[in-house]
């Protein structure tokens, strides 16, 4: 009896601790799409940022391959930090859900400084080559401020 409970609870252990390392895992596939994103700003390119954007992207992809387009055509220089809160995931459809916690800072020779702090959630899948990608994103956008 004593056998059976203590097997009971090692596998209890196991499983908590999987669930935590996929979690983990989970937490740092954000961190870096993010990046990528961040990167693809700095660099002021279209492609790499497109390329962390889900083909089945839920918005309308042109328009925000253009919105991006526009803010580095439109702005000096455009600076995110991005920090993920909140991470989990929804294992029957295959969402990553994150609260992402940003500091966007943006400079327009038209309009001036822009400097923007906030918490939004943005929704991400693993595509079949095993990478995350962007698939939702509220309105007003994180990325591609210059909205055409």
């Amino acid at each position: 009896m004593i056998r059976k409970g203590f097997l009971i609870g090692v596998l209890a252990l196991c499983l908590a601790g999987c669930a935590s390392v996929r979690g983990y895992q989970n937490h740092k596939a954000v961190s870096e799409a993010l990046e990528r994103m961040n990167q693809a700003y700095r660099d002021k390119n279209v492609e790499a940022f497109m390329n962390v954007v889900s083909p089945s992207y839920k918005g309308d992809r042109t328009q925000l391959k253009t919105a991006v387009e526009n803010d580095f055509a439109g702005l000096v220089g455009v600076s995110y930090v991005t920090t993920p809160l909140e991470v989990t995931e929804n294992e029957e459809i295959g969402n990553i859900s994150a609260y992402v916690l940003f500091s966007r800072y943006a400079d327009s020779a038209r309009f001036g400084h822009y400097n923007e702090n906030g918490e939004v959630l943005l929704k991400f899948k693993y595509e079949d080559d095993g990478t995350l990608k962007l698939t939702e994103m509220p309105s007003p956008p994180l990325y591609g401020l210059i909205i055409p």
